[in-house]
C-alpha cells in the first residue's frame, strides 16, 4: 500500500513538473 501511495505522489509531482515545463515554454516563446 505504501508503494502505491508513493507512486501516486511521484506521479503527481511529475505531472506538476510537466505542467510547469509547458507554462515556462509558453512564457519563453512569448518573450522571444
Amino acid at each position: 500500500e505504501t508503494d502505491d501511495y508513493q507512486k501516486s505522489i511521484l506521479n503527481s509531482i511529475i505531472s506538476l513538473f510537466n505542467e510547469f515545463d509547458y507554462i515556462s515554454i509558453n512564457i519563453l516563446s512569448l518573450l522571444s
